[in-house]
């Protein structure tokens, strides 16, 4: 079972790159100021997470199992993802988005897999460790692509945060599933997005006022465009809550060793496929490359649970 939770999470993250793009595409323009964008990106990550808890809040019953342990875990992740979407937005602002897809996605494979290395005991085999090698080349591919963008000290320095961010994300999330006497999966989700929400909602409301002090107005909307974006967010949610939920039950019983490797390769190929499909966005041909040499790796890390 627990290659299908990988698999639905795998598929679930892959959307979630469709809807983001999607959703940016209607309502981000980029002759907007930083702050404007900033203002809606923390709106964005405040209503998905207040849409996925209260799913999650409504499936449990609205009755949480709470712990100490949970809930520090809980807002350890809830500080991070905040982090990463308010860093995500400069650094998206300073350089090309494949050099910041790949320190993310590097960091949320390697740092849980050296942490399952070290700390859980998990197996290090031959083929585990030559596909993440070739899981490294592979996410590097996309930086050869020629594409327009600025970068400076300050953009590299804000990609290493990202890479940190996200893999302490990935270790916390395994640590939490992998330690006795935690609670259920879904008192987990539920109690992570409500913290986001309470972070994400000062974050925007502190923007939101600031900009109307300054008399600074945003783009005027429709209301079937605001209906519009209300039902991507709630898609969004539910990809995301379904994928978050599959993949934090397989890191109960799956060594963190193979499910972030794989999930790092799966999603990006079937992003790049999602990409194709909805958006006719071709991959060029050093980020073909990629893609191949991270599916071939993820063979690898399967083989490597058996050798």
């Amino acid at each position: 079972m627990d290659y299908l939770y990988i698999t639905i999470a795998v598929v679930g993250f892959a959307l979630q790159f469709s809807l983001v793009k999607l959703y940016q595409s209607r309502v981000v323009d980029s002759s907007m100021k930083m702050a404007l964008i900033a203002e809606k990106s923390f709106f964005l990550s405040m209503a998905l997470s207040a849409v996925t808890g209260l799913i999650f809040l409504f499936v449990k019953g609205f009755s949480l199992d709470v712990t100490r342990f949970s809930t520090l875990n809980a807002l350890g992740m809830a500080v991070i993802s905040t982090i990463c979407a308010f860093v995500g937005i400069i650094v998206l602002s300073r350089g090309k988005m494949s050099i910041y897809t790949l320190f993310m996605m590097l960091g949320g494979m390697m740092i849980p897999f050296l942490a399952g290395v070290a700390f859980w005991d998990e197996p290090l085999t031959l083929p585990r460790v030559i596909g993440l090698a070739m899981l490294t080349v592979s996410l590097y591919f996309p930086v050869l692509e020629k594409s327009g963008g600025k970068s400076t000290k300050l953009f590299f320095f804000l990609c290493l945060c990202i890479f940190l961010a996200n893999g302490m994300h990935g270790v916390i999330g395994k640590h939490q599933q992998s330690t006795p006497g935690q609670v259920d999966t879904g008192s987990f989700i539920a109690m992570r997005e409500l913290i986001i929400v309470a972070m994400n909602a000062v974050l925007w409301l502190f923007l939101y006022v600031r900009r109307r002090s300054r008399s600074i107005a945003a783009i005027r909307i429709e209301p079937r465009f605001v209906a519009i974006n209300a039902l991507i967010i709630v898609a969004f949610a539910v990809v995301y809550g379904t994928a978050q939920y599959f993949h934090l039950l397989a890191a109960s019983t799956l060594d963190a060793s193979l499910q972030f490797p794989i999930v790092t390769g799966g999603t990006m190929v079937l992003a790049a496929a999602a990409g194709f499909i909805f958006f006719r966005e071709r991959p060029g041909k050093f980020a073909s490359i990629g893609i191949a040499i991270a599916l071939i790796a993820t063979i690898l890390f399967g083989l490597g649970e058996r050798l």
